[in-house]
């Protein structure tokens, strides 16, 4: 991954409040000190001495790409299996879709389109809906009527 000039900004800014922040508290220590005797003075100068150079050789022992080498392989795979999900998902959303439309009211507007288109009926029929029962129930009689008429042969 490469260093934009947005993150530059975000980590110079994150050090210039850092520094501030360090200087403050520095001052805020100077202040109190003066009012600290001479021997306790001298052991906190000794003392923060100690901690500097400690806080020196960890830095000196601590290689310097450690951290940015060890951070994105760790993090490469989940982000992948992240950004499978929502592909997924629509995937099966599509699949289920389909399953959940219906022809039915479509195919009913379309009988009833071409017996308008087909027939000497006026279109004011169609508007009426108990018209539209007896295109219906005529549409089913013939369906009803070649079970019943193939029984009754010998």
């Amino acid at each position: 991954m490469t260093n934009t000039s947005n993150d530059w900004t975000t980590d110079a800014r994150s050090e210039i409040e850092t520094e501030r922040l360090g200087r403050a508290l520095a001052s805020q220590l100077r202040q109190g000190e003066a009012a600290l005797g001479h021997d306790i003075t001298a052991r906190l100068r000794a003392a923060r001495m100690q901690a500097l150079e400690a806080h020196r050789k960890a830095l000196a022992t601590q290689p310097a790409d450690q951290a940015i080498a060890s951070s994105p392989s760790r993090s490469v795979w989940w982000k992948r299996l992240l950004a499978a999900v929502p592909i997924a998902a629509a995937g099966a959303g599509a699949i289920f879709m389909q399953g959940a439309v219906s022809d039915d009211g479509a195919a009913e507007i379309v009988d009833v389109d071409v017996k308008l288109l087909s027939g000497d009926v006026p279109p004011q029929a169609f508007a009426d809906p108990a018209f539209l029962e007896y295109l219906k129930n005529r549409a089913q009689a013939p369906a009803a009527k070649a079970p019943a008429a193939a029984t009754q042969q010998p």
